[in-house]
């Protein structure tokens, strides 16, 4: 993974990098070495932590504490900052992991009113109306896209495919539902490519997506492309590289 970012970094220069699970100091050290600056989560002393990665020309404003609602839940799982600089004005940037497990807002310090459980359609794997961590997730981007146009990325642990078995009956609703809570709440998946998933970033599961709201999107709209799998992890020895392929997407900055 350190030679994928210095590749990266030196030959594809992307304007934001969206990360989860870093796999180390000198990975992020990389990324710095290209005068990128990194921007982490709040601190719990959790072995995952999310970074968000930005090039100089992406003005940035760091977020206070407060600007990230139950940014303690979160902790290190959620690093975000203010684009000041976007040709829409203000957008906050989130680079996102949700982990893949029941919520425990208790535990975690959760502050407020919870998200609505999903009911999952009679999905025989799970027990109904339950709140997964993802859900929490969009509950908080859903909060902070109120203020502000929200461009959130990163491992969302959903998978609309994973609403089907491998016969392609459908099994349940869980993801269905979340993506439609999403859009209830107004945002648009941009890492789907005419609204189905053909960006499988672990197995046949597109577990990762782009969130947009308000004018973030448009400016993934208008960045003259459409997302792509990269295909570095075709060459390379699985041992190397993360287990999550990386996924690209334009935007106009």
């Amino acid at each position: 993974m350190l030679a994928w970012a210095e590749v990266a970094a030196a030959t594809r220069s992307p304007a934001i990098v969206f990360a989860q699970e870093v796999p180390s100091e000198d990975w992020l050290n990389t990324w710095r070495a290209f005068g990128y600056t990194v921007t982490l989560g709040q601190e719990r002393h959790w072995r995952i932590r999310s970074a968000l990665i930005t090039s100089p020309e992406v003005g940035i404003q760091p977020l206070r504490d407060h600007d990230v609602p139950n940014g303690s839940y979160h902790g290190s799982y959620m690093a975000a900052t203010n684009w000041t600089n976007s040709p829409v004005g203000n957008v906050v940037l989130a680079s996102v992991h949700a982990s893949p497990t029941i919520a425990d807002p208790d535990r975690y310090g959760w502050v407020g009113d919870t998200p609505a459980a999903r009911n999952g359609g009679g999905d025989d794997r799970h027990v109904p109306l339950r709140c997964w961590d993802s859900d929490y997730v969009l509950a908080t981007l859903g909060t902070m896209s109120l203020t502000s146009s929200v461009l959130a990325a990163g491992d969302f642990n959903e998978s609309l495919l994973d609403d089907y078995d491998e016969t392609g009956e459908r099994r349940g609703t869980w993801a269905s539902e979340y993506f439609a809570t999403a859009e209830e709440v107004g945002f648009v998946d941009v890492s789907r490519i005419d609204g189905s998933e053909r960006l499988p970033t672990r197995g046949v599961l597109q577990l990762d997506h782009a969130l947009a709201s308000g004018g973030a999107a448009q400016l993934v709209q208008d960045g003259g492309g459409v997302p792509f799998l990269d295909d570095q992890w075709d060459k390379a020895d699985p041992r190397d590289v993360s287990d999550h392929r990386a996924l690209w997407f334009p935007i106009n900055v």
